[in-house]
């Protein structure tokens, strides 16, 4: 079957060193499976808590699932992400990543745009008749 993984948020642990909070492994995308092991990430909206965890769950990636959202999605979670990094930045943190890789991200290479309730069509990674939906 198709392995589709929706959203990758971000929160608070994304920033934490391994080990550093009690009960934390390391931080919430390690419970995430591994982009190898995802045909198709969905991402629903343009929050934080859909979208933020995108650049760094991708950041180490050899190979990069095609993602699919619709036009606002797109548009307005490049601008979230624009945001967020800034806004960790003037704090005196490091976000993970960095404003080129956002736009990379979300580059058409990289990013399909949905219209509302288009039907979609998708095939596994390992289907030898596996085509571009």
């Amino acid at each position: 079957g198709v392995r589709v993984l929706i959203n990758v948020g971000w929160d608070e642990s994304l920033l934490l060193p391994s080990g550093e909070e009690e009960g934390e492994s390391k931080n919430a995308l390690q419970n995430l499976p591994s982009p190898s092991e995802v045909d198709v990430i969905l991402i629903t909206d343009s929050t934080l808590s859909s979208l933020g965890g995108l650049p760094l769950y991708l950041s180490s990636a050899a190979s990069i699932p095609r993602i699919y959202g619709t036009f606002p999605t797109v548009k307005m979670g490049q601008m979230t992400l624009y945001d967020h990094h800034a806004s960790l930045s003037l704090d005196g943190k490091d976000p993970g990543y960095t404003l080129s890789s956002v736009d990379e991200l979300f580059s058409p290479s990289r990013f399909t745009t949905l219209r509302y309730s288009q039907t979609l069509t998708l095939f596994s990674s390992s289907s030898p008749d596996k085509a571009e939906a």
